[in-house]
């Protein structure tokens, strides 16, 4: 038994005896490690009999409380339907505050078309040996994906911070010591405020009257996946760019499905690119609407990375309970995970959150608590697969 008998509080114990005579300690009769210590004490003989299962419950318990508590103080406002690039940037900036050794972020110094710099998040340690690259809301009516990931970030931060919190028998913040997650959570900001708010948007006046033309067109502002510049910006990587054979392919400036000009052609696909380069990744993991399924590997990338990619995809099933979809789903067409498993020889996984875009934020409780514990599960799964 592990020795944390003294942890369960001995002066609780002294005092049960004062009261009682006796202590006796009690849990499920299943695992049960028990110690016993017999005190001799002013004629009294008594003993302490401490569940080792008890401890762990007990450790549990002031974790869930702490939880509670912080929850009522969280930065993440869950409970309103657009989540704006603002508002995610001021709970960044929050969240550095009141985390600052377990959360870093950076700008970076590219812009967009509408002037967004783009956050680069840190969540654990940067020296770390092991790194997941997450990206969300590459599609701009996908805005939940980055409210999810925000509120994770959120949440892995609080439970480093109380550093009691536990998954499987391991610290949250022994396991970010471990393996450093490096998050974009907002990729495509500048399609979001067209999403969000349509030609009433802080939109360029071309901007705006491309918005106004697509939507006498018959095509709602709600739904657009692409950036400012008409691209969408997951059909705007090198593996199976422009490929004749992918379904919807648009040729022309649109609100899905155009490639643009030459891969990496926007800002937003050129920031994905280098952050890619920054570290030897163990996966990459893509957040997007919707459909409530999983996708993983590529149709032409190695067997191994994708038994690699079905084996990360298989876990966080376990947690979701969406079905998955493999790499001869589809063919290559120029997607971020297209991309990555074949320059990176990385396995890649894409989850699809919700049932209809934009995802109603009543469905956001339900999504957050599929996903919860599935960061550490991953970090789990990587060192476990050095």
């Amino acid at each position: 038994m592990k020795q944390r008998y003294y942890r369960f509080g001995i002066l609780t114990c002294l005092l049960l005896f004062l009261l009682t005579g006796n202590i006796v300690a009690q849990t499920n009769e299943e695992n049960q490690q028990t110690y016993t210590k017999s005190i001799k004490q002013k004629d009294y003989r008594f003993a302490i009999i401490v569940m080792d299962e008890i401890l762990k419950d007990e450790e549990r318990r002031t974790a869930e409380n702490y939880y509670k508590r912080t929850a009522a103080y969280a930065a993440i406002d869950t409970d309103h339907q657009h989540y704006t690039f603002g508002e995610m940037i001021t709970d960044l900036d929050s969240i550095v505050k009141r985390y600052p050794d377990f959360v870093s972020y950076e700008l970076d110094s590219a812009t967009t078309l509408l002037g967004h710099r783009l956050p680069v998040v840190t969540l654990g340690n940067r020296s770390a040996r092991h790194h997941i690259m997450v990206q969300a809301t590459m599609h701009a009516r996908e805005y939940m994906a980055t409210q999810l990931t925000m509120a994770l970030l959120e949440h892995y931060a609080q439970m480093c911070y109380q550093d009691i919190c536990e998954y499987k028998g391991q610290r949250i913040s022994n396991l970010l010591q471990q393996v450093c997650f490096v998050i974009i959570p907002m990729v495509n900001p500048d399609g979001v405020e067209i999403a969000q708010n349509g030609s009433n948007g802080q939109l360029t006046d071309e901007v705006k009257q491309w918005v106004r033309q697509t939507e006498d067109n018959g095509t709602s502002h709600t739904k657009i996946k692409a950036n400012a510049n008409g691209v969408d910006i997951n059909r705007n990587f090198g593996n199976g760019f422009n490929n004749p054979f992918t379904s919807s392919r648009k040729t022309h400036r649109s609100f899905n499905f155009y490639s643009g000009l030459l891969p990496y052609s926007e800002p937003e696909s050129q920031l994905m690119l280098r952050v890619s380069q920054r570290y030897d990744y163990d996966l990459f993991l893509n957040y997007h609407t919707s459909g409530n399924i999983i996708y993983y590997g590529c149709q032409n990338a190695k067997k191994y990375v994708n038994k690699l990619a079905h084996d990360y995809a298989k876990l966080i099933h376990c947690h979701t309970n969406y079905p998955l979809y493999g790499p001869d789903s589809a063919p290559a067409g120029g997607t971020w995970a297209d991309d990555v498993e074949i320059i990176y020889q990385c396995p890649s996984v894409t989850v699809e959150l919700g049932s209809t875009n934009p995802v109603p934020i009543s469905e956001f409780p339900a999504i957050f608590e599929k996903h919860k514990n599935v960061w550490a599960d991953l970090a789990i799964e990587v060192l476990d697969n050095p």
